[in-house]
């Protein structure tokens, strides 16, 4: 999708300006066809996008709100507080 954009981005920057009395009929109908596509695609990315963050965001919540995180926390804890005492053991 990113890559079409380009290519029209690009093909579009080829033509002369749309006030240039060089541009023909047939180009200026075909820019603007071109910049509704692009228009659209960049939508469509952005819908994408703002979908990726939101699973993003959800997955972090599940993971993070859930029993399993309090779980590996009390873990870690534990793990940290033996560490210690073992220190204390041997030294």
């Amino acid at each position: 999708m990113i890559g079409q954009t380009k290519e029209q981005t690009n093909y579009c920057l080829s033509f002369p300006s749309q006030h240039s009395k060089k541009a023909t009929p047939e180009q200026e109908e075909l820019v603007e066809k071109l910049r509704k596509e692009i228009e659209v695609n960049q939508e469509n990315a952005l819908s994408l996008c703002t979908e990726k963050v939101l699973l993003a965001q959800q997955g972090y919540d599940l993971v993070c709100a859930s029993p399993v995180h309090g779980l590996v926390t009390q873990k870690h804890v534990f793990l940290v507080d033996c560490w210690s005492y073992y220190i204390l053991i041997v030294s």
